[in-house]
């Protein structure tokens, strides 16, 4: 597993190499560039926001109409617990808001 931190500064781009290795010993590299762009009009904006007023706002994409439970963990090794019902809308989007939680990062996933 790779933990990668981005270099300092809101835009700037990044470029990293990787080596795979399989059980026979043989190698493949690859490169990942990674850009930051401005969010165009129409786009399709980050799943993830935070909202004025200590909100944060997690948005998924499902079949329209269809109820979805939003749960949440502290770590994707932890149970999951329930924190609302969205239902998606007539496009598949499915957003859900809630108050920023205390301490470390928290994980979201949508279930039928």
């Amino acid at each position: 597993m790779h933990r990668y931190t981005p270099p300092a500064g809101p835009d700037a781009a990044d470029l990293f190499t990787y080596v795979l290795q399989a059980a026979d010993g043989t190698t493949s590299t690859g490169t990942v560039r990674v850009t930051i762009e401005p969010e165009r009009p129409g786009s399709n904006p980050s799943p993830i926001r935070i909202l004025p007023g200590e909100q944060v706002s997690v948005r998924f994409v499902g079949t329209p109409g269809r109820t979805y439970r939003i749960e949440s963990s502290a770590a994707l090794t932890r149970p999951w617990t329930l924190v609302g019902t969205v239902i998606a809308t007539p496009t598949g989007i499915i957003q859900y808001v809630e108050s920023l939680p205390a301490g470390n990062a928290r994980f979201y996933r949508a279930r039928e």
